[in-house]
């Protein structure tokens, strides 16, 4: 019985854990949301170019693994594939790629 009782403990927290890091992960991509927000704009890709919107933690941030940035996906409805802004620690643009059948537009 004393097993069974540690094995359903263990498991609580295993699963406790899972809920903590998705609700940081997705505090990380919030937090960098005014960052991805502004340069959204000067793309040109703003709610009316924009068919979706995703934000993520990144886990292959060269920032190491005490903080992993965070991503967001944007799904133009001019193309079809996906449009990635990822962020860093400190919120600031790292990077911005295309994915699919997607380019990058000029900055305004």
């Amino acid at each position: 019985m004393r097993t069974k009782k540690k094995l359903g403990t263990a498991a609580l927290v295993a699963v406790l854990a899972v809920l903590a890091t998705a609700v940081s992960a997705q505090e990380a991509a919030l937090e960098c949301s005014a960052a991805t927000v502004a340069e959204r704009q000067r793309l040109g890709l703003g709610p009316d170019a924009v068919e979706n919107v995703v934000q993520a933690r990144n886990p292959f941030s060269s920032e190491g693994p005490s903080f992993t940035g965070a991503q967001t996906y944007l799904y133009p409805k001019a193309c079809r594939g996906s449009i990635v802004i990822d962020t860093t620690r400190g919120c600031a643009i790292a990077q911005v790629y295309a994915q699919g059948a997607c380019t990058v537009p000029a900055r305004r």
